[in-house]
């Protein structure tokens, strides 16, 4: 005689029985279980899922910053008030009438004729002071002591010779009071020696003779090294 027997099967909340079965039945009562505790655990992630969208949707809407509202002002023209007189009587104030200057041609001024002065060539002197310097001199002057003297050097990049003559005008003092170019020797050589010759001093006149201006010429030759 078949004994007849009866399992438990877990469900959900509650214990199924099932009385003796095949065993194809019993297989397919685990399958539907395992398929339906499946269902369960997608349905719960498919729930947590769905809440956190709305979650996330929901704060995003709510920190949203708000829209600004368009403010439109009306802009018009001021009425102008009438009957308003000013307290005070606004005067045009007269300007005093400037007095008319009248133009003068300046006076005419008269026409100068420069002197003309000709100017006597000298030969070099044939008895040198000081040659051994560079430079000669001759007439009053040639007696009196140089107390101070600047002898020009001959300019770099040139390659010529040249003999500048000057008169020079020596007061009594031993300053030189004036200076003529005689003899030119070319425009930087007549301008070395001027410059020299305004630095020059000779020694003054004694007290017994004639406190006056002595004059005499000067010779400087500048020859190649």
């Amino acid at each position: 005689m078949e004994s007849r027997w009866s399992s438990s099967i877990s469900y959900g909340d509650s214990d199924v029985h099932l009385p003796h079965q095949q065993p194809f039945i019993r297989r397919l009562t685990y399958k539907l279980k395992d398929y339906t505790l499946t269902q369960m655990r997608t349905g719960i992630a498919t729930s947590l899922v769905i809440h956190t969208i709305f979650v996330l949707i929901a704060t995003k809407l709510q920190f949203r910053p708000p829209t600004p509202i368009p403010v439109w002002v009306e802009v018009g023209l001021i009425e102008e008030r009438t009957g308003h007189t000013p307290s005070k009587a606004i005067t045009k104030e007269e300007l005093p009438e400037l007095p008319t200057v009248k133009y003068t041609e300046p006076p005419e001024l008269p026409e100068v004729t420069p002197e003309v002065r000709e100017i006597e060539r000298v030969s070099p002197p044939t008895a040198p002071v000081e040659g051994k310097e560079g430079f000669f001199i001759t007439g009053e002057i040639k007696q009196r002591r140089i107390l101070y003297k600047v002898i020009p050097q001959y300019p770099s990049g040139y390659n010529e010779e040249a003999t500048v003559v000057v008169k020079l005008y020596v007061a009594p003092s031993g300053r030189i009071e004036k200076m003529e170019l005689l003899q030119h020797g070319g425009d930087i050589f007549d301008r070395l020696t001027l410059n020299a010759l305004r630095l020059w001093v000779f020694e003054p006149l004694p007290p017994d003779v004639p406190q006056e201006i002595q004059t005499g010429t000067i010779t400087f030759i500048y020859k190649l090294r």
